[in-house]
């Protein structure tokens, strides 16, 4: 080879320029190749691939043979199959199907471990390695994906409804059509569905990675909801309307017409929604239920205790006698109201009408305002005691009175001795008082629900004690029920002890127990009744 003179390797300028100007060339060639041996090393270390050491026959990966594979081969192979990194999942819930991404699962599996386990297995076993221990997932990340997507994937459930159909009429008695149409009641019965257990879905996309799949049928995690029954007993509380009697304003002492209320026959409802089918509707047609007392008269329709007494001609005492009974008449006591005989007649003054009669003063008679009164207060009393009213509040005389059986009088007097008595039934009860025909008599009208009547026994001693019992009789059989203590009295002396019974039907006269039918209010009195009002005033 010719060498430029002065080339101390015999080349000539043209070629050192060549190859001066080429170095940077080969020099970039050298690092490039450098580079790449350095990715083929690092590869290789990171996958144990460098030897040539190879898995032994008979193992596999989640049913994927590794037998006769190097770390490097087995390390693409299961990353192909099973690398959650590399594959979206796939379920399916029914029809429904949900793509969830590596960053939603958190799903990783540790493969550098699972080789190690590959290459350590004898080479005379045969061994099929899952993937569940090389496995993790974010659990709580996944559960909260599922649980948004759960509602998205429920289907059919339904709960059971009802509803009412058409307007409400007027209830009110005195608005009350009862040829207006009704509404309708329309219950639906609910239907079965499905819904996703979140919790069973975590592990079944578990156990179906484990087992290297990435198409998921969740229908295993399907919760199958039974809606309930319709309880048309239940129903009936809340849509039933409850009838309202009519009954006396307790202030203005004013009728109020009753309400009428709105029903349904509850078996026959349960009957027509056992026979249905999920989600069908069935309807029922409210019925109207007519309130027990219709008109407000008719709170005083029964005779709850009735009692008459005989008064004497003296004419002021009479007054007395007729000023007290037009103080009772047509008084009306609400369930749970008290009246108060004093405050109702009010303070005995002339300026009221009252005038001088005989009255008790212990062993006398003597004049007094007002005197004669407390024989409409202890017909009263007796009347209450039929009606078997509360006694809240009763003294009786110093001596037995001549118009009263012992025992069963009532005494009262102005700032001392009154006479309270207690409506404790549950209807309003109403008082009717005249005084005709020789007679005090006052009516106790109202609802009667009981199914015995009450006639009064009594009993004395010489000792000053008189007791009086209730004797409760079958209205049917007349037989004794039941006899109970009503009350204690005390009196100064008793001259004979005596033991009796009287009833409503009979007048005392005299001392002696006459039978005299009761009789109808006058028609005066009854209208009395009707228009009272309670004075704004009392004496």
């Amino acid at each position: 080879m010719n060498h430029r003179p002065g080339d101390p390797a015999g080349r000539t300028p043209k070629d050192q320029q060549t190859r001066s100007s080429g170095h940077p060339l080969r020099l970039t060639a050298a690092l490039a190749g450098l580079l790449v041996v350095i990715l083929i090393v690092g590869t290789l270390l990171l996958t144990g691939g460098i030897g040539t050491r190879r898995i032994a026959d008979g193992v596999s990966a989640a049913g994927l043979p590794l037998g006769g594979m190097t770390r490097g081969t087995a390390y693409s192979a299961l990353r192909k199959a099973f690398d959650p990194a590399d594959h979206d999942l796939t379920l399916t819930v029914n029809t429904e199907t949900l793509c969830l991404s590596q960053a939603q699962t958190g799903a990783a599996l540790d493969l550098r471990t699972l080789l190690d386990d590959a290459l350590a297995v004898a080479a005379e076993d045969v061994v099929n390695l899952s993937l569940a221990p090389y496995l993790s997932m974010d659990e709580e990340r996944l559960y909260r994906t599922l649980e948004q997507e759960a509602q998205r994937l429920d289907r059919g459930y339904s709960l059971p409804s009802y509803t009412l159909e058409g307007d409400i009429p007027p209830l009110s008695e005195d608005k009350w059509d009862p040829d207006g149409a009704m509404p309708t009641l329309a219950v639906t019965l609910g239907t079965p569905g499905y819904t996703m257990d979140a919790s069973a879905a975590v592990e079944l996309i578990f156990a179906g990675l484990a087992e290297g799949e990435f198409d998921i049928d969740l229908s295993d995690a399907l919760v199958v909801q039974e809606p309930p029954a319709p309880d048309a007993a239940e129903i009936l509380q809340t849509v039933s309307i409850a009838p309202v009697d009519a009954r006396m304003d307790q202030t203005t002492k004013t009728p109020i017409p009753g309400v009428y209320g709105l029903s349904y026959d509850a078996e026959a409802l349960a009957a027509l929604l056992s026979d249905a089918a999920a989600g069908q509707t069935v309807r029922v047609t409210l019925e109207p239920v007519a309130p027990e007392v219709t008109e407000p008269e008719t709170c005083f329709q029964d005779v709850l205790g009735f009692c008459q007494t005989p008064h004497g001609n003296n004419e002021k005492r009479n007054t007395n006698l007729a000023l007290a009974c037009q103080a009772l008449n047509g008084v009306v006591l609400q369930p749970g109201q008290t009246l108060s005989y004093n405050e109702t007649l009010g303070r005995r003054t002339k300026e009221a009408g009252y005038q001088e009669a005989p009255a008790y003063s212990g062993t006398d008679l003597v004049d007094s305002l007002g005197g004669g009164i407390c024989q409409v207060s202890s017909t009263l009393y007796l009347s209450a005691l039929y009606a078997e009213l509360e006694i809240v509040d009763r003294v009786s005389h110093g001596y037995p009175a001549t118009y009263m059986p012992v025992g069963l009088d009532a005494t009262v007097s102005w700032g001392a001795p009154d006479l309270k008595i207690k409506n404790n039934g549950e209807y309003p009860i109403k008082l009717i008082a005249e005084v005709r025909d020789g007679f005090v008599r006052v009516w106790i009208m109202g609802i009667e629900t009981r199914d015995y009547y009450v006639r009064m026994a009594y009993s004395s001693s010489t000792d000053g004690y008189a007791r009086s019992y209730y004797c409760r009789y079958d209205n049917q059989t007349h037989e004794l029920l039941s006899k109970t203590e009503a009350a204690l009295s005390g009196y100064l002396s008793i001259s004979t002890p005596v033991v009796g019974e009287i009833g409503s039907e009979e007048a005392y006269v005299n001392g002696n127990v006459r039978e005299q039918p009761p009789c109808s209010p006058s028609e005066e009195i009854l209208e009395a009744a009707r228009n009272y009002q309670e004075p704004n005033t009392r004496g």
